[in-house]
């Protein structure tokens, strides 16, 4: 049984930085049971988040990426943003980032290419993307630096901040 916690939201936007853990905490949120879309297209959001609040009986949270794998419309994101707010004042924005250099690892680590590297080096892919998320971390209601988080640490931050509480006792059990 769920308990309602004063600082879970009902809507949450997750964007940042590519390779800061924006699907690591995607997924804590679809382990607590909200419903989860990653990469939805940035005009989508205000559309989805209706629907939402339309099948409030079946989908009592939802919580969504959004990066520079939208392309261009990002930048509108920003103005998306304060107009959700005003409709679901608790809708919540959260900003992932990390230092370049751990950024710079985890690309060569995970062999995975940067969304913007195209002709660019993976270090000025990295810059850019940060010079174009500027406007976005600067309106976010909160900000995670996953420099010098492992992914357990990272849902523990997650789980303590955003997520409820279960109660004293409940206990999940998997069996295979």
């Amino acid at each position: 049984m769920k308990i309602k916690n004063s600082h879970e939201k009902n809507f949450v936007i997750i964007t940042g930085m590519s390779g800061s853990g924006k699907g690591a905490v995607l997924e804590v949120f679809e382990d607590y049971g909200y419903f989860c879309v990653d990469n939805l297209p940035i005009d989508l959001i205000s559309k989805f988040e209706k629907l939402c609040r339309q099948a409030r009986e079946k989908i009592l949270s939802s919580a969504l990426v959004v990066d520079v794998r939208g392309g261009e419309t990002l930048e509108n994101l920003p103005v998306i943003f304060a107009n959700l707010k005003e409709i679901n004042p608790e809708a919540m924005l959260i900003f992932m980032e990390a230092s370049d250099k751990v950024l710079q690892r985890r690309f060569s680590e995970t062999r995975r290419p940067h969304p913007l590297r195209m002709n660019l080096s993976l270090m000025d892919g990295i810059q850019k993307e940060r010079n174009l998320l500027k406007s976005i971390r600067e309106i976010a209601d909160s900000v995670i630096d996953t420099t010098e988080l492992n992914i357990q640490d990272l849902r523990n931050v997650v789980h303590n901040r955003y997520l409820q509480i279960k109660k004293k006792g409940d206990m999940a059990v998997t069996v295979q």
